[in-house]
């Protein structure tokens, strides 16, 4: 698919899923995300990215190069035509870099809109903060599916990342069990206008690996959700964490909570970075 300018014209074609990326707080990683998973999952779907930040970060990123990627992209901030997302033609799905600003109406627009929100944020005290603000104020009060992402994770420690998954956990607040990588391969990406898929330099695999896990793991979870609201279960809530460091096995921990898992779900998955128990695979 070239990349090109769509338009928000409705139709009476099939209805197009909506993933909005969402946080109340700039510099998370936000359009860094919706990019790179438009563009993953491009690769077998119709995908259209509309970019509804006035700041307008993902136009400029993708607008920088005339490579061929995986979804077309349209930039519009009215919430009278982001209100109509779903009557889009052609696509099969349709992702959305929000405004960072919980007062915004287009945010509020998209995320009643939306099938499924991904929110990611960095670990850090103060980012969780944020982030659990905007998901009491504005993912809670709708009940759509929703999963935390942890992103500009250090790749050399998981302490912060599993305290982070372990505050989300205590809150009920589904968090995804991939994280992202905080490498400069992303911003290298950024200024030569491209998704990490398609950038090549170093640490570009494994930045791009993490994305592509988290695509699996939205999608599955999207799936097992039936489109209702996603809750923790009563068997996440009483597993461990199981945090694999991808480089160094050595650096893997665990993080106890409540009680031990069942016996039979003690191995960890070899290729996973942070995962809670092992999900089985949609048939």
């Amino acid at each position: 698919m070239k990349k090109e300018k769509a338009s928000l014209k409705s139709s009476n074609h099939t209805k197009a899923k909506v993933l909005a990326v969402v946080n109340g707080k700039g510099g998370v990683g936000k359009t860094t995300t919706a990019v790179n998973l438009a563009a993953i999952l491009g690769e077998q779907k119709e995908v259209l990215l509309v970019d509804a930040d006035p700041q307008g970060s993902a136009t400029w990123w993708i607008e920088r190069s005339d490579i061929e990627i995986d979804f077309d992209l349209t930039q519009e901030t009215d919430p009278k035509l982001l209100a109509d997302l779903h009557k889009i033609d052609e696509y099969d799905l349709i992702v959305v870099d929000t405004p960072p600003a919980l007062r915004s109406e287009a945010l509020k627009i998209v995320i009643a809109r939306a099938d499924y929100l991904v929110l990611p944020t960095p670990a850090s005290p103060m980012d969780l903060s944020a982030l659990i603000e905007t998901v009491q104020k504005a993912v809670m009060p709708l009940a759509v599916a929703y999963r935390v992402l942890l992103t500009k994770v250090d790749p050399r420690s998981l302490k912060e990342t599993l305290e982070a998954q372990n505050t989300l956990l205590e809150l009920g607040i589904p968090a995804c069990h991939a994280f992202i990588r905080n490498y400069k391969a992303h911003e290298r990406a950024v200024l030569e206008g491209m998704p990490i898929k398609q950038w090549r330099g170093k640490n570009a695999r494994e930045a791009e690996a993490d994305y592509r896990r988290v695509a699996e793991e939205l999608q599955r979870d999207w799936h097992k959700s039936g489109e209702k609201r996603i809750y923790l279960t009563s068997y996440e809530k009483k597993s461990k964490i199981q945090a694999i460091h991808p480089a160094n096995p050595m650096m893997s921990k665990q993080l106890h909570l409540h009680r031990d898992r069942p016996k039979d779900s003690d191995k960890a998955d070899p290729d996973a970075i942070a995962l809670l128990p092992t999900p089985q695979k949609l048939k």
